[in-house]
């Protein structure tokens, strides 16, 4: 999958500017789910546009052709697996997962070790049984989304009590990407 990212991070990256509506719909979603201030961390920052966008500072990823770009935004970028974050615990005040639980193999240990680097943690994802996941399922069996497993609120609540986070809140709107309606969820877990 990393291979796939890397060789298509330009692909990947232009998705947002082809659809910045869509773009801006998610970023203003992210501002009123995030904190207003403190030290964050994006796990799976990809090419840094919404952490560049939201005063995240810092950031992970496997993708080295994406943490590229991420730097070019202003993102202390690194590389680094979800499961094994290379910093100190207590160090962010924040975790952010911007549609990342989806393509980790191992999201619950994800999520324990962005509890153990921050005192809470955000998990935003589409929810799977969206109109937009269910057409992008059957045109799209070739692009980014192959590698990803979709999950619902439920599920990722789920993952939020077996890694021993408190859900303190949850943020949901609907939105559209290529005509379809999805929920976008923003799950908010303390320690």
């Amino acid at each position: 999958m990393i291979d796939y990212f890397n060789e298509n991070f330009y692909k990947y990256d232009n998705w947002y500017i082809l659809h910045e509506r869509e773009f801006n719909e998610q970023l203003n979603f992210l501002k009123n789910a995030l904190p207003k201030k403190g030290n964050g961390i994006e796990i799976g920052v990809g090419s840094g546009r919404f952490a560049s966008n939201l005063g995240i500072f810092y950031g992970v990823d496997l993708s080295f052709n994406l943490l590229k770009l991420a730097k070019t935004r202003g993102v202390n970028s690194v590389m680094a697996d979800a499961v094994h974050l290379p910093f100190k615990d207590d160090l962010f005040d924040f975790s952010l997962f911007m549609v990342t639980l989806c393509f980790l193999s191992d999201p619950l240990n994800a999520l324990l070790e962005a509890k153990r680097i921050s005192g809470r943690v955000f998990s935003v994802v589409i929810d799977k049984y969206s109109e937009y996941i269910n057409h992008i399922r059957k045109h799209d069996n070739n692009g980014f989304y192959r590698y990803a497993i979709f999950y619902s609120k439920s599920e990722v609540i789920n993952l939020y009590k077996k890694a021993t986070l408190n859900v303190a809140s949850i943020k949901e709107e609907e939105l559209i990407a290529l005509g379809k309606k999805y929920n976008l969820i923003s799950i908010e877990g303390i320690k």
